[in-house]
């Protein structure tokens, strides 16, 4: 089965795999474990993200990409090393949502310092969204369900948060981050119900 990347194509998904497959294999050779480059980029990813917080998008902006990258690295790493271990994807799950958490974390606490309820409370939505979007995936895909089903899965929220903070950058307004923060609320929203809708279908039936 395909696995889905939502809004992403995957012809997309796929070649940035390939493009940052040297770079997986140059950090493989110099001895990094995957471990190590899951536990870089959240630091990043946080780092970036309180950056944001300061309505700095331009610093932000490298600092988030390249954590992105680091979270896409940590998997091609592993296997080019012979295999992750059981531990090594509880560590990226786990540090996958709290970089979620930092990522929206972000326009919660500029539009509350800004007095921006858009942004505020677009961000809380997210962040509440975007967490059971995960958590259902991980509860259906333990059922045996499908779990990846819907339009924003992590990957194309990530996309879409990007896009926004580099429109930020570019303009100078803060109008098309905000704009981003909405729409992923509103897609991680629908991703959800999309789920719920899904393992109703496939859990509900009776034994």
């Amino acid at each position: 089965m395909t696995r889905s990347h939502g809004l992403v194509p995957t012809v997309l998904a796929r070649g940035t795999r390939s493009v940052i497959a040297p770079a997986a294999r140059g950090l493989a050779a110099l001895g990094l474990g995957a471990n190590a480059v899951t536990v870089i980029g959240f630091a990043i990813t946080v780092g970036g993200s309180a950056i944001l917080a300061q309505a700095n998008p331009a610093l932000a902006l490298p600092l988030l990409a390249l954590g992105t990258v680091c979270d896409a690295l940590d998997g091609q790493v592993a296997r080019i090393r012979g295999g992750g271990t059981p531990f090594g994807a509880f560590l990226d799950s786990t540090l996958d949502r709290l970089a979620d958490g930092a990522l929206s974390a972000a326009p919660i606490v500029l539009g509350a310092r800004t007095g921006d309820d858009a942004l505020l409370y677009g961000g809380i939505a997210a962040l509440i969204a975007s967490f059971l979007v995960s958590y259902t995936r991980a509860r259906a895909e333990g059922l045996g369900a499908r779990g990846d089903l819907g339009a924003a899965p992590r990957e194309a929220r990530i996309v879409l948060f990007l896009i926004g903070v580099a429109a930020w950058a570019a303009s100078g307004s803060r109008l098309p981050f905000t704009a981003a923060v909405l729409a992923i609320a509103v897609l991680a929203s629908v991703t959800l119900l999309t789920r719920i809708a899904h393992a109703s279908r496939v859990l509900g039936k009776e034994l």
